[in-house]
């Protein structure tokens, strides 16, 4: 049986309180829902044939591989470009025939990539933002306070 230990836990151990800690149950204890015969899940949907399956796969595909040109060229760190005015235009298509004004970014990325994997060093953090930014790699987000100036750097930047 395993077992966990919250928060509440650890400030009973600390205080010394006789509180009695919460029954914990593995998750093998637990009974099955029974999904695939629960007429709210498994029976309310017809199984989809390979059809179905084809045709889903086949309309997900050209958006999977748009996600995996993004992930490979790291769009997610390159900069607005000058003169950014909101979404681009044009569906799909817009977005290839604007890619060219890209590359220059894209290849920049892939440059600090190689040249940080040859030499071993990593991007370097200034002391004034070190604990800010541990805390934001730990835990996935961080909340700060920023005066008007910053707010209106940030806006601006958005």
């Amino acid at each position: 049986m395993s077992t966990t230990i919250d928060s509440s836990d650890l400030e009973t151990v600390k205080s010394g309180s006789t509180k009695q800690s919460p029954t914990l149950y593995a998750l093998s204890d637990m009974p099955d829902p029974g999904y695939e015969n629960h007429p709210a899940y498994g029976k309310c949907f017809p199984s989809p044939s390979l059809k179905d399956r084809v045709k889903a796969t086949l309309r997900l595909l050209p958006w999977m591989g748009v996600v995996v040109f993004k992930r490979w060229a790291m769009m997610d760190r390159i900069p607005a470009l000058p003169g950014y005015s909101g979404h681009i235009k044009g569906g799909f298509l817009g977005r290839f025939k604007v890619l060219p004004r890209y590359i220059p970014y894209i290849v920049k990325g892939w440059f600090q990539v190689i040249s940080s994997a040859i030499t071993g060093n990593r991007m370097v953090v200034p002391p004034q933002f070190k604990e800010f930014t541990e805390h934001f790699v730990r835990d996935g987000i961080r909340a700060s306070r920023m005066d008007e100036a910053e707010f209106s750097h940030v806006l601006a930047l958005v």
